[in-house]
């Protein structure tokens, strides 16, 4: 996989008859390039990541970083995580298809519990997963097509034919968690503040650096929701409340999401001074709670790592002209649990940007296109939490299991390339023969 950070991880599991995950022995090589400051906190984040949303009673994992002449590598938090998922999720695929049990029911079966029975050292309050699983599965029929397109793979492998007149068709699926506000970094814990002002003349000041138009407009309903305030009498500057002076930008640690938690704190105790009638104007001031941190132990790097945690799980159908080996998409589905989604449409317009920079990335020198991209969320009323890293963490693992089911052999590393699946599709039919 491309881009960000140059990984191999290798992933080894023992698995009971039963289908369930025993354990696990993860080995995470990371280039992090020349003298790159976020090392130690790249190689955390695969490390947490490594065993993606399941729950392992017995893990070990060798996480190391090193550096080469290469520039130093990229830590934003859209594909920070995502080489470990997509190592995990293929790892994942594999063992179903090798247990026999269909992958979504054996992803369910060895999914993270509640927190205090979990064994895992990292925790995470990702929702309502089984429901976001059982909506993908549903909206993309995937069972059915799995079951008929898995037979379709081995008549294939058995037939001495190597050329066929129908389209190959394969369906994949992943599932992944997205980490907003990183606790094992200080800049989250203690710099994460935000205030409000409400003044005389009834306008209202949001005082936080601020973030793009998109995030603007929902911080701006907000308040005006909360305050009864008109929206044009609502503004944003960077001027007070010490955040002003972040040293990181937001899109490094995922602290849209926690601000706008402490945007609405600051609204309702403004709200409250206000039905009490205090005497205007009167500021609210927000931050994190010292109690946060105790949430991870760094000493023991176990805990919970980040303050709040989005879901997700893609479906991506793909079909293969049996001549050419050109791909095509022929539908993605995408269900997420992000709690309150407090803008659909900015929403689902994160997510069909975020697929279509991935469509770029799956094949060398190629786009893939796909008119067929269905978005949905799970209706829930807890705090929102960033939605933009799930996609690159899901979609690639998903295309290439979609893709490893169509040619029957496994693809462990993206871009990939028509010759490379020719190549090794002809390899399996010449054994077959």
């Amino acid at each position: 996989m491309k881009p960000g950070v140059a990984a191999s991880i290798t992933c080894e599991s023992a698995v009971s008859k039963a289908g369930d995950i025993l354990a696990t022995k993860i080995s995470i090589e990371a280039d992090v390039g020349y003298c790159n400051p976020f090392a130690q906190e790249i190689v955390d984040r695969l490390a947490i990541a490594s065993c993606g949303v399941y729950d392992i009673p017995n893990i070990l994992i060798s996480a190391k970083a090193a550096t080469s002449p290469s520039s130093p590598t990229s830590v934003f938090a859209d594909i920070i995580d995502a080489q470990a998922f997509f190592a995990i999720e293929n790892h994942v695929q594999q063992i179903a298809e090798r247990a026999n049990i269909l992958p979504s029911e054996f992803r369910i079966k060895n999914m993270r519990i509640a927190s205090k029975q979990s064994t895992m050292p990292f925790t995470f309050r990702t929702g309502k997963t089984e429901a976001a699983i059982a909506n993908a599965v549903k909206i993309s029929d995937y069972n059915r097509k799995y079951a008929a397109f898995k037979i379709d793979t081995v008549e294939k492998s058995d037939s001495p034919d190597t050329f066929f007149a129908l389209p190959i068709r394969g369906i994949g699926m992943a599932c992944a968690f997205g980490g907003s506000g990183y606790l094992n970094n200080d800049l989250v814990t203690e710099k994460q503040k935000v205030s409000v002002t409400l003044e005389e003349d009834g306008t209202v000041t949001i005082h936080s650096p601020v973030p793009s138009a998109t995030i603007s407009d929902i911080w701006t309903k907000i308040v005006s929701s909360l305050l009864k305030v008109p929206p044009s009498a609502v503004t944003i500057s960077p001027d007070e409340q010490g955040g002003s002076d972040l040293p990181t930008p937001n899109s490094i640690y995922g602290s849209l999401s926690i601000t706008t938690q402490l945007l609405h704190q600051c609204c309702t105790e403004l709200e409250k001074k206000k039905a009490a009638k205090a005497s205007l104007p009167i500021t609210a001031k927000k931050g994190l709670p010292p109690a946060i941190k105790k949430l991870w132990n760094k000493e023991n790097f176990s805990g919970i790592p980040f303050y709040t945690a989005s879901f997700g799980c893609a479906v991506v159908e793909i079909e293969l002209d049996p001549y050419t080996y050109k791909e095509r998409i022929k539908g993605i589905w995408i269900t997420i649990d992000c709690g309150q989604v407090l803008e659909l449409r900015a929403a689902e317009n994160t997510i069909r940007i975020a697929i279509q920079q991935e469509l770029v990335q799956l094949v060398k020198g190629e786009t893939i296109s796909c008119d067929s991209v269905h978005i949905s969320f799970v209706q829930s009323d807890a705090p929102p939490s960033q939605i933009g890293n799930l996609v690159h963490s899901i979609v690639p693992a998903a295309f290439s299991a979609a893709l490893s089911q169509a040619i029957g052999f496994s693809i462990r590393e993206l871009p990939c390339s028509a010759e490379t699946m020719h190549s090794k599709t002809q390899n399996l039919s010449g054994e077959s023969a």
